[in-house]
């Protein structure tokens, strides 16, 4: 089957894509990324400094140096999957105009997969694939669309984050006949990174399931979403000055260290005590 998989150029796309793309070895799979989910005229500062911990610091210096100097690691940089698993690799900055969209159709997707991609897809670009369109929400839908469902999740005292798969049937966001969730109790000592990064493990898991059903020869049962739900765009800084004063810490320094051990700590001469000073 060839599969064409949508994700942003962040670090919880990169941690989907390290589970997800070695379970894919037996289809020809294509990488299409957008650079950033929205744009960040005008956002707080506090989001600013949580898209530098997401995305600057791994994409804009440490995965470069890995490739640099040919480093590998228990995670692998974007590159380094595309190299090992992947026909091609391209960004993309508007997928539905008729020369992006033209680039997807050349590959020629039976199945179109998105994890945190940043664009809306259009009807054009959902007609492609034979199969369909799956959808990796990181949020528990259909209660929390949108982006940052984990955040607003948190905000509101849930008692579980989750994630859901779904197909894309139409324009809307979010929406789409809903295959499987997952679900794991809210942590009051975890950052909302940690915590949203810790989603994408069992995600991709009942992705993997989905796809191996399908290329079994079977459609994943899927039934409507129940119950209301609401669209949740980036947070203000009156939802921000909320979420520290009940719902914990957006990120912190302490989370970067499990995730450098797993890059840099055991590849270069780097003293792990640096890394816990503040960024």
């Amino acid at each position: 089957m060839r599969i064409a998989i949508l994700y942003n150029n962040d670090i919880y796309s990169n941690e989907a894509l390290n589970h997800l793309l070695p379970s894919l070895v037996d289809h020809d799979v294509g990488l299409f990324f957008s650079q950033r989910v929205g744009p960040i005229k005008d956002r707080d500062h506090r989001l600013l400094r949580l898209g530098f911990m997401e995305q600057t610091l791994f994409t804009d210096l440490l995965f470069p140096l890995m490739e640099e100097h040919g480093l590998s690691a228990e995670r692998f940089t974007f590159r380094q999957l595309a190299e090992r698993f992947c026909e091609v690799i391209r960004p993309l900055t508007n997928i539905n105009s008729p020369e992006e969209s033209a680039l997807l159709a050349a590959f020629a997707p039976d199945l179109i997969i998105s994890i945190r991609f940043g664009q809306v897809l259009r009807r054009g670009v959902l007609k492609l694939p034979t199969v369909g369109t799956l959808n990796l929400h990181s949020g528990l839908l259909p209660a929390y669309k949108g982006v940052m469902a984990s955040f607003w999740s948190l905000l509101h005292r849930a008692d579980h984050l989750g994630m859901t798969l779904h197909w894309i049937d139409s324009e809307s966001i979010d929406d789409g006949p809903i295959i499987a969730t997952t679900r794991q109790p809210v942590s009051v000592t975890r950052s909302y990174f940690r915590q949203t990064l810790s989603l994408y493990p069992d995600g991709v898991a009942i992705l993997v399931a989905a796809i191996n059903e399908i290329v079994g020869g079977s459609m994943p049962e899927s039934q409507p979403g129940t119950g209301r739900g609401a669209y949740f765009s980036f947070p203000d800084a009156k939802a921000l000055d909320r979420f520290e004063s009940t719902a914990g810490v957006l990120v912190a320094e302490s989370d970067m260290l499990p995730l450098m051990e797993g890059l840099l700590i055991q590849q270069l001469p780097v003293n792990p005590a640096n890394l816990q000073r503040p960024i």
